[in-house]
């Protein structure tokens, strides 16, 4: 090959790859630039300050959510308790009232 075409097919080739590039960052800094949208619009706190007060609150809910549950399971138990009680004394008084009939 002669030297001017080698010449000839590394400006080509440097030329197709300065295009492929060029095209790629285009496509990039439209990605960012949405991306920089969502992120730097007009809200009055940063994103990540916000991102940070909804998880403390959400996990206020869940902890609010976690303690309604226990709670809740320490009402059953006591109703659990008050049940049986109350069935002990039904058997009890029909006990009694059987025993009576057969007198």
């Amino acid at each position: 090959m002669s030297e001017a075409l080698l010449q000839t097919i590394i400006t080509a080739t440097a030329t197709v790859l300065v295009a492929v590039v060029t095209v790629q960052g285009v496509r990039i800094n439209g990605r960012i630039k949405r991306v920089q949208h969502q992120v730097e619009n007009d809200h009055s706190t940063n994103l990540r300050e916000e991102l940070d007060r909804r998880h403390a609150e959400t996990r206020g809910w869940f902890d609010l959510i976690n303690r309604r549950l226990v709670a809740g399971d320490e009402r059953m138990g006591r109703l659990e308790d008050t049940l049986t009680r109350h069935q002990r004394e039904l058997d009890e008084l029909e006990d009694t009232v059987n025993t009576r009939r057969k007198e």
